[in-house]
């Protein structure tokens, strides 16, 4: 029976591998939460105070997102304040008002 197996080594080409998959898209919590920081930095800001529910892995993720796009990073670090617990998202607006 040993005399049937092919010895890893005989083979000329890889074994096949699936192709690389795109950076998966952030869950639906997480992408809401996107949307929300979007939403405010073109001025639609319906809410002074807004809270989200977000599991840590989803809230890995908006940080993923947001470490790539520059952009959008830089306007939350610049005019969101936020607050991350086991159970919520905390996100206000101390200068909601004079800000535009």
């Amino acid at each position: 029976m040993a005399t049937q197996i092919t010895p890893p080594e005989s083979f000329l080409e890889p074994p096949l591998t699936p192709p690389l998959t795109k950076d998966k898209a952030p869950s639906r919590s997480a992408q809401r939460v996107l949307n929300y920081f979007k939403l405010h930095r073109v001025g639609h800001r319906p809410q002074f105070w807004w809270q989200h529910r977000l599991a840590f892995n989803d809230y890995r993720e908006v940080l993923l997102v947001l470490d790539s796009d520059s952009s959008l990073r830089d306007y939350v670090e610049d005019k969101v304040r936020y607050d991350y617990g086991p159970l919520s998202f905390l996100s206000d607006y101390p200068n909601a008002k004079s800000s535009s």
